[in-house]
């Protein structure tokens, strides 16, 4: 299990909807969700049975004194029209709009397009006492290049809180497949030049340095004396895959690699310097921006050891300095900036999070939220398709509130069929 999702499930065996002066109450469906092979799932209605509770018409103006006479006949024509409306429209709120919906489910998604993320579903979802789990694979793999990660995902913890009405369970496996299909794809790796730092960071890597800057020919005086008026260049690349883990409520990376320094001379020729590994230890942190899972790299730790050197010795003082002053203008900007763009979690473009609430436990992010759908209904108004943006509001079982806009559809639909009664 990579991906799990839990949805609390609301009692709406007790609900009643009001409109104008007809009440009706108490309507029970009963749905099927299952997995398709493709790993999408689909709904589908199994049965209906509809009770209306009551009734009552009132009637104003006019000859409204004569129609209300004939109230109780008039309110019993109704509730037995009701009774079949109910169930139709039930059925095809289910079998139609719930289904469309359902299939506009972002399970596979491209990520900049190079990679993808898959989140099919692994099995039939599993429906319990008060909720449905169900569960996703969770990978990330590059486009024509679906290797399986070596390593498996750890088990979720089986207790889970139950004020919000869904939770999504994310394992840090996910984020280490993306880390194994980068390192073989041989994309983690960077030539920094100047050019890739902002203006006011360029001159770190000049070997003469002008007034007060703080530039790597201060450090490395070798540099200053021997290739002045050159500036540096910087080949990093990874020689393991990254990963993540997940431990005590603490999110944490780690990387080993390489960091190669060149001179670009005066006459635009490249020379070789000095060649240094590095390992490093990076504290994140996450967080929910719409229907992302964002990270923001806070604090990076290196280990530097130089292995080859062309100028002569360096001190560790200054191999630390460098990668701290590379890290601060490039790096750690670097990371962020992808950590904000983040990965999209399993959703739909018509439902939205709400006071999301994120969880580090061992192993894996947990996200609990109340959702909000919103709904567009196609409705036919005097032969014109107008489109309604309707929003539903579903809150948690335990905050005892179950606020649901108004079908319009069914509305529209009950209204006419009561038309045809009258008519």
């Amino acid at each position: 299990m990579l991906v799990r999702i839990i949805l609390s499930l609301l009692n709406i065996e007790q609900n009643s909807i009001n409109y104008s002066t007809i009440i009706f109450s108490n309507q029970y469906s009963i749905i099927s969700l299952f997995l398709q092979t493709i790993g999408k799932p689909t709904i589908h209605s199994e049965g209906c049975s509809a009770s209306v509770g009551s009734v009552d018409v009132r009637f104003h103006g006019g000859a409204s004194w004569l129609y209300n006479i004939f109230d109780d006949q008039i309110s019993h024509a109704i509730k037995g029209q009701l009774t079949k409306i109910l169930c139709a429209e039930a059925n095809k709120a289910v079998d139609g709009d719930a289904e469309r919906s359902l299939a506009r489910t972002k399970l596979v998604t491209s990520i900049k397009k190079t990679g993808v993320l898959d989140y099919s579903m692994l099995s039939d979802p599993i429906f319990a006492t008060g909720y449905v789990d169900s569960y996703h694979k969770g990978e990330i793999y590059m486009f024509g290049s679906h290797r399986e990660a070596p390593f498996h995902p750890d088990t979720f913890p089986e207790a889970f809180n139950t004020s919000s009405m869904a939770y999504i369970w994310v394992s840090d496996y996910l984020m280490n497949t993306a880390g194994y299909a980068l390192q073989n794809e041989g994309i983690l790796q960077y030539y920094l030049t100047p050019e890739d730092l902002k203006p006011k960071d360029r001159d770190i890597l000049n070997t003469t340095c002008s007034g007060n800057s703080h530039c790597i020919g201060n450090f490395i005086v070798t540099l200053m004396d021997h290739i002045p008026n050159s500036v540096i260049h910087i080949n990093m690349s990874t020689s393991i895959a990254p990963t993540l883990n997940i431990v005590n409520g603490k999110m944490f990376g780690k990387f080993q690699g390489f960091m190669t320094y060149f001179a670009k001379l005066p006459n635009n020729t490249i020379k070789y310097l000095f060649n240094t590994t590095v390992a490093a230890n990076v504290s994140l942190t996450a967080s929910v921006h719409g229907q992302n899972l964002t990270a923001t790299v806070t604090k990076i730790t290196p280990e530097i050891t130089l292995t080859d050197t062309k100028i002569g010795d360096i001190h560790s003082k200054t191999l630390n300095w460098t990668f701290n002053t590379m890290s601060q203008a490039f790096i750690k900007p670097k990371f962020n900036e992808l950590g904000a763009t983040g990965l999209p979690l399993p959703g739909n473009e018509q439902i939205s999070f709400e006071n999301p609430i994120l969880k580090l436990v061992d192993n894996a992010i947990m996200l609990g939220t109340d959702l909000v759908w919103h709904p567009k209904f196609k409705v036919n108004l005097n032969k014109k398709s107008q489109e309604v943006d309707n929003t539903l509001y579903v809150k948690s079982k335990s905050s005892g509130e179950n606020h649901i806009g108004q079908n319009i559809v069914n509305t529209m639909n009950v209204v006419k069929d009561l038309g045809k009664l009258f008519g």
